[in-house]
């Protein structure tokens, strides 16, 4: 039985505006006011995220990053018997920890949850020392330091990416948690003449995934400018955008090359050219 049609709507955000809002965080700046008071400077502070970071051991694992979310988890701020937990005052739930912490977090708990540790590491430095002798070596005094860095515990996976872009486009069906082996299960293009712009492009060895931000055509061949989250190749990582990969059929049905661009992606990801599949998520018209 064929899939049910496809709604041919364009998103209402790009995959290449969701790498610029990961790239451009505005961090709020919490202060210390009188008493136990918590006051927000006007302005914020920019934090551009370029670092991968994934639960799966695999692809390197976040057990120092989980171990800072459990520590975050239950700071108290304020005096009296019993004072609230600190991360209640940023408006900061467990989940969204969980979700920053493991490379799977919105631009917005990213903010939110930076603003609550840049917090912490000004006014409550020795809440983090004890377990995190670690920043303290490298002079993270400042939340800033750490963007200087390489975000240290802070990251975006490649599900974590697709899917915050997906919730963010409109496309409801998905998460930043769905896994790549979910994906090449929803509607999988046959041939090249059906591969659109906000495609999705999961590698065939569930390694990788990717959005397609623009499909076209060019001397007779198909090209995708693509988005992703990958790991770090120098001082490159997490959210990217490239122009120019060919896309090429196989002679398997739903199965299609990749060839990286001079431009090239991440070699840590796509040094070579990688055979996917690529799914419709409903946003390829404009």
């Amino acid at each position: 039985m064929p899939p049910p049609p496809i709604a041919e709507t364009a998103p209402r955000l790009s995959p290449r505006d969701m790498v610029n809002r990961f790239r451009r965080l505005l961090v709020p700046q919490v202060m210390r006011g009188s008493g136990d008071t918590l006051l927000c400077v006007p302005s914020g502070i920019p934090f551009e995220l370029n670092n991968y970071l994934c639960n799966n051991a695999q692809f390197g694992g976040a057990v120092e990053a989980l171990k800072l979310k459990d520590q975050l988890l239950n700071i108290t701020w304020g005096s009296g018997a019993h004072p609230p937990k600190l991360r209640s005052l940023f408006n900061i739930s467990g989940i969204d920890l969980v979700n920053v912490f493991t490379g799977k977090g919105t631009p917005a708990q990213m903010e939110s949850v930076l603003s609550y540790l840049d917090f912490v590491i000004r006014e409550k430095p020795q809440a983090l020392q004890r377990s995190f002798p670690k920043l303290v070596a490298q002079g993270i005094t400042l939340m800033q330091d750490m963007a200087e860095r390489g975000k240290v515990l802070i990251g975006l996976d490649c599900n974590g990416f697709v899917g915050n872009w997906q919730m963010a486009a409109g496309y409801l069906r998905c998460t930043p948690n769905d896994s790549i082996q979910w994906w090449p299960n929803k509607r999988v293009r046959q041939s090249l003449a059906d591969i659109h712009s906000y495609d999705v492009a999961a590698f065939a060895n569930h390694m990788h995934i990717v959005a397609l931000h623009r499909v076209y055509e060019e001397g007779g061949k198909k090209y995708a400018d693509i988005a992703q989250s990958t790991g770090r190749q120098g001082s490159t990582g997490g959210p990217q955008f490239s122009q120019a990969h060919e896309i090429r059929a196989t002679n398997q049905n739903g199965i299609f090359v990749i060839r990286p661009s001079s431009a090239g992606f991440n070699p840590v990801v796509f040094g070579t050219e990688k055979q996917v599949r690529i799914l419709a998520t409903g946003f390829n018209s404009m």
